[in-house]
């Protein structure tokens, strides 16, 4: 009897962890950071994760590219004496560059983050417009995917990004309390927002972020860690969706 009460106790410590685990990555605590939204040919795409919070499980990730291209297809009709008329059309078609699996990693304590890939070069056969970075998060030892976080960036042309929320530029200061950013942004998302100053987080922001309309994002707080002349790097992120999006050299014309 013993025993079999021991073996229910164990098994309902395990099921509350893995139902503690998963809702810890639907909340939306790890998120993919890159080292901008907006790119020029030959400019490196730098794709990390950053840790929101602590996350005590082990696991494993695996980073892809996915974007469209025009390819010509050949479309052949008959007609009903048997005669065939070949027409090319012009269609998009998706392709996914897909990297390797990478290594398992035991934790991540908050803010700490961890570099998935930088060999993406734009201009390398990579056409114009927005590509999606997808990263795939696996339980440690295990096929099993738990989440899959997504990032938008954008080849010299970003009137079409392909997820919300998109970071496009800074904005508009409206008081020492107040400032926007311009982009594309989803008035139903739950949003947290970081400020990063030479690597390290200044400001952390998880009330106070709302939308005027689709193109604009609000970030509201009693005072703003920053300093004028100083770049910073801007990362929202939608908890509900695990979408972000990465500023980065942006200058915030406001002081302590």
């Amino acid at each position: 009897m013993k025993s079999f009460l021991a073996a229910v106790l164990a098994l309902s410590f395990l099921l509350i962890l893995s139902i503690s685990a998963q809702a810890q990555w639907q909340d939306g605590n790890l998120a993919i950071k890159t080292n901008g939204s907006i790119f020029k040919s030959g400019e490196p795409l730098k794709v990390e994760v950053i840790a929101l919070e602590s996350i005590p499980e082990s696991f494993s990730l695996q980073v892809s590219y996915s974007y469209t291209i025009k390819v010509k297809k050949i479309e052949v009709k008959e007609d009903a004496d048997g005669k065939k008329t070949e027409t090319e059309n012009e269609v998009d078609e998706m392709v996914t560059r897909r990297r390797e699996r990478g290594s398992i990693i035991l934790n991540m304590e908050q803010y700490q983050t961890q570099l998935l890939d930088d060999t993406y070069h734009f201009g390398e056969g990579a056409p114009r417009g927005c590509l999606t970075v997808n990263v795939d998060v696996f339980r440690a030892y295990s096929k099993e995917r738990v989440s899959t976080l997504s990032s938008s960036v954008c080849y010299e042309e970003s009137d079409r990004p392909t997820t919300t929320p998109f970071l496009r530029g800074f904005k508009k200061v409206y008081s020492d309390t107040w400032i926007s950013f311009d982009g594309l942004f989803s008035p139903e998302s739950r949003y947290s927002a970081l400020l990063i100053s030479d690597g390290k987080v200044v400001q952390h922001l998880r009330t106070g972020i709302h939308t005027n309309d689709r193109k604009e994002l609000n970030l509201s707080s009693f005072e703003f860690n920053t300093n004028t002349g100083k770049n910073y790097e801007v990362l929202v992120s939608d908890h509900n969706k695990s979408i972000s999006s990465t500023l980065s050299k942006v200058t915030i014309p406001l002081s302590k």
